[in-house]
């Protein structure tokens, strides 16, 4: 790699930046009674040269082949004298990177075989004999990544880490709701020792109970999942390069909040342990925590090392590819349980999940989402699946409560959240 740093600069770049990404990928799944199980392995090259003119090309070499490398060189160094310039266009600058204390690579990694995996899926399988509930697919991942980086500006950095993914999708024979779960994690340990099946038969049967009317204006109740596919969903809208270009629902505030004061969000790529750490970004560029909404206002935006350039600050440790990707998302979460705040309210309506999608251009959420009624705090009946089409600032604005119950979905750690009164959009 660092050979082609130098031979780089021999063919005139002013400098350049190279990430070696190599993964190790299993598969195991089960649908409809039948097992099966493959692997791969991959390997990525992704170098960008800097002219002395400001121009640029990122360039792909693959698995650096040695008799195509020198003609693949020639090719990236002329393309980049035909891009179009900028005087932000440079390596990222050097900063320290961590290489321990982060916790994303499992130590019980080498000893997970194919019949481990496989074991995952049997062990919840098991779990939904003697429930109302029929599996229809079990899905397993697990991926081992070492990423090296590389820059003309002295940058040298290295990280291994470990991700684990399962997702289990069942019916329920009554009631013929469908449900999925996915969960995944850096340890092992955390996707083969929690009964997930167990768990989602359970909620099913909650699902399928006695059906109720849904009311049109109710204060509603974000599940801790819900809560999180909504925030995952938003936070694009947070970079830098899209709000500068104005694609990003932020650009449309004209002073407003995004969310009630006691809505407060962080970005921390560094967080130990979460599904989006990282040691150093595809810049090499280690990750800086970003409150990116601070008491309910617009707090801060994920920078690239030529965003930043532009708006002198510091580039954030949030670019992944050619792109800028959230990191770990952390709401601050309340002093209350849910038990508490909920036994307050007459009458709720309990959203555990969403789908559909939610537009960080425009900020419009099209939703919909199984749910049931509540009073104070207590089920009395499941309602059709709720539907919700409205700016998402709608929600955000309202929220009256956060509990304490903080959980783990995905990039985003949150509780759940309590509205005050809004008119939902309908039932589907």
């Amino acid at each position: 790699m660092l050979d082609i740093l130098d031979a780089t600069r021999k063919r005139g770049a002013r400098g350049a930046e190279i990430l070696r990404t190599w993964s190790a990928t299993h598969n195991a799944q089960w649908i409809r009674g039948k097992d099966a199980i493959d692997s791969e392995e991959s390997i990525t090259t992704r170098l960008i040269v800097y002219l002395e003119n400001g121009r640029s090309q990122a360039s792909d070499l693959g698995d650096l082949n040695p008799k195509k490398l020198e003609k693949q060189l020639d090719k990236v160094i002329q393309r980049a004298e035909k891009s179009k310039p900028s005087p932000q266009a440079a390596p990222a600058d050097r900063f320290d990177i961590p290489d321990r204390g982060l916790g994303i690579d499992d130590p019980r990694y080498s000893q997970v075989d194919d019949e481990t995996r496989l074991g995952v899926l049997q062990q919840n399988l098991a779990y939904f004999a003697n429930t109302n509930s029929d599996p229809q697919s079990l899905k397993y991942r697990d991926v081992r990544t070492h990423r090296i980086f590389a820059s003309t500006r002295g940058v040298h950095a290295s990280n291994h880490s470990t991700s684990y993914e399962l997702e289990i999708q069942a019916r329920h024979r009554t009631s013929g709701i469908e449900q999925t779960l996915q969960t995944n994690s850096h340890a092992f340990s955390h996707v083969a020792s929690i009964p997930y099946g167990s768990n989602l038969s359970k909620t099913l049967d909650e699902l399928s109970g006695p059906r109720v009317t849904g009311p049109e204006r109710v204060p509603l109740v974000l599940s801790p999942e819900a809560m999180s596919w909504i925030i995952a969903r938003m936070a694009p809208a947070f970079s830098a390069t899209a709000y500068e270009a104005k694609q990003s629902f932020l650009n449309n505030l004209d002073g407003e909040p995004i969310a009630s004061r006691r809505f407060h969000i962080v970005d921390d790529a560094s967080l130990p342990g979460a599904m989006n750490t990282r040691a150093f970004d595809d810049r090499g560029v280690p990750p800086v925590p970003v409150a990116v909404i601070r008491e309910g206002t617009f707090g801060g935006l994920y920078h690239s090392p030529e965003t930043a350039r532009r708006a002198d600050t510091r580039p954030t440790g949030h670019v992944v590819g050619d792109k800028i990707q959230p990191g770990n998302l952390v709401v601050r979460h309340g002093n209350r349980s849910r038990t508490q705040m909920l036994s307050e309210v007459p009458v709720t309506l309990f959203i555990t999940s969403l789908s559909g999608e939610l537009n960080p251009k425009t900020g419009i959420l099209n939703a919909y989402g199984s749910a049931y009624l509540l009073e104070k705090g207590k089920p009395v009946g499941c309602t059709a699946p709720v539907l919700l089409k409205m700016p998402v600032t709608e929600i955000l604005r309202e929220i009256k409560e956060i509990s304490s119950d903080q959980q783990r979905y995905g990039e985003v750690d949150c509780a759940t959240v309590l509205t005050n009164e809004i008119e939902v959009s309908g039932y589907k």
